[in-house]
């Protein structure tokens, strides 16, 4: 069978994982799959187009060649919400910036314009897979992104909490932002029980405060996959918050009353992120770490089938958890082998058989 030439077409950076995934893990699974996989080459040898969202790449590859085939990552476009009063000046240019993206939605025309632009839309959520099918005439595909991790390194015991408990945190730091009162609330409740080492992988540099408090011991790392991977070996809890709102309690209301009344407004959903940090929860599953997350639709569709993991909606149900976590060995070290057993049953090369799937549909 004939080698078929895939185009990896995208800006990005390593650190994030939407573009990490496709355009380096996902790349190097399809390399061993014998697929001749290049960088930013826009010529007619090549039968496949692997291109991210809002980037106008996918929009010039198609204006280049109208018979390009394209996968398109990460089709939808969020609005940051990342509004803090103690930084005045960058609290004003962002609330201008959102007004004026929402009248005349410039990024969200680059958005469109690469969806209408592309053959194959590749959504990280359930959610955003049926809006996609629902709104464009468009092949749709769910897709899990997940990390590629060496078997080797792959976990076969559960964890058991001792003298110190780490807990750790990793991905996008607006997350950390966002969430940072139910996160310093949530380590104060464990200092309680124990000393906690709390541990941030992310972008550090936009970190724009950090965790204070007495009996836990607080360490910062850039984003690097190895200080990660080194860090999911030894950590007994993960953190995994999927809502993005407001600390200022009135603008709080405002988009809890919008995000009622207009759950998906179009491709922007205003206090919660669309796309899915279900990864991270994986990524704590490979390594046997319990974890406290938010009830997004993947992680409970993957993750209810351990009964006694808990999925809070807010922080007094999170320090609930947590607090029984800490306190009984026997639902923890149960919860652990749980998931390392359920880990078995995601991987991104189980992913990628769904793309490579599609690859042989279409007849280059």
């Amino acid at each position: 069978m004939e080698k078929k030439t895939i185009s990896f077409c995208a800006d990005g950076d390593q650190s994030l994982g939407s573009y990490r995934i496709p355009f380096v893990w996902i790349k190097e699974i399809l390399l061993s799959k014998n697929f001749n996989c290049v960088d930013n080459i826009i010529d007619s040898y090549v039968d496949f187009y692997f291109c991210k969202g809002g980037q106008n790449i996918a929009t010039k590859i198609k204006k280049t060649n109208k018979n390009a085939i394209i996968f398109l990552f990460k089709p939808h476009y969020e609005i940051g919400l990342d509004l803090n009063l103690r930084y005045p000046f960058k609290f004003v240019y962002r609330i201008i910036a959102l007004i004026y993206e929402c009248i005349f939605k410039e990024k969200q025309k680059k958005f469109l314009s690469d969806i209408y632009s592309s053959e194959i839309l590749i959504a990280d959520t359930k959610k955003l897979a049926l809006f996609y099918k629902t709104k464009y005439d468009k092949k749709v595909l769910y897709l899990r992104l997940l990390e590629k991790i060496d078997i080797n390194t792959k976990y076969d015991i559960s964890k058991k909490i001792e003298k110190e408990i780490i807990i750790l945190f990793h991905g996008g730091i607006q997350h950390y932002n966002e969430n940072f009162p139910q996160l310093k609330a949530l380590l104060e409740t464990a200092s309680r029980y124990k000393f906690v080492r709390f541990i941030c992988v992310s972008n550090i540099e936009k970190i724009q405060k950090k965790i204070s408090l007495k009996n836990v011991k607080s360490e910062y790392y850039p984003y690097d996959f190895d200080t990660l991977i080194k860090f999911l070996k030894i950590a007994h809890l993960g953190y995994v918050p999927n809502f993005l709102r407001s600390r200022i309690p009135f603008l709080k209301t405002i988009y809890n009353y919008i995000n009622f009344k207009f759950y998906q407004l179009h491709l922007y959903n205003i206090t919660e992120k669309n796309s899915s940090n279900a990864g991270r929860a994986y990524l704590y599953a490979v390594f046997g770490i319990p974890f406290l997350a938010h009830p997004t639709r993947e992680i409970i569709a993957d993750f209810s089938s351990i009964e006694e993991l808990e999925f809070p909606n807010d922080t007094e149900e999170s320090n609930y958890f947590l607090k029984k976590l800490i306190s009984n060995n026997d639902l923890y070290s149960s919860i652990s082998n749980k998931l390392l057993i359920l880990s078995n049953e995601y991987s991104l090369e189980k992913e990628v058989e769904k793309i490579i799937k599609l690859l042989y549909v279409y007849k280059v």
